[in-house]
């Protein structure tokens, strides 16, 4: 069984999330609202969110 890890990720993600704000803006979201990021990594989606 493959063991993953954070390094594991930011080592074979790299440049993966470079363009993740300007995708996201797409669904207009208000500030205020809440999201919940259900999933598992390094967090890089959760701190454009």
């Amino acid at each position: 069984m493959r063991r993953f890890s954070a390094d594991y990720l930011e080592r074979t993600r790299e440049g993966m999330w470079e363009g993740s704000r300007e995708a996201l803006a797409d669904l207009d979201l208000p500030d205020r609202d809440r999201i919940v990021d259900v999933g598992c990594g390094t967090g890089e989606l959760t701190r454009v969110l």
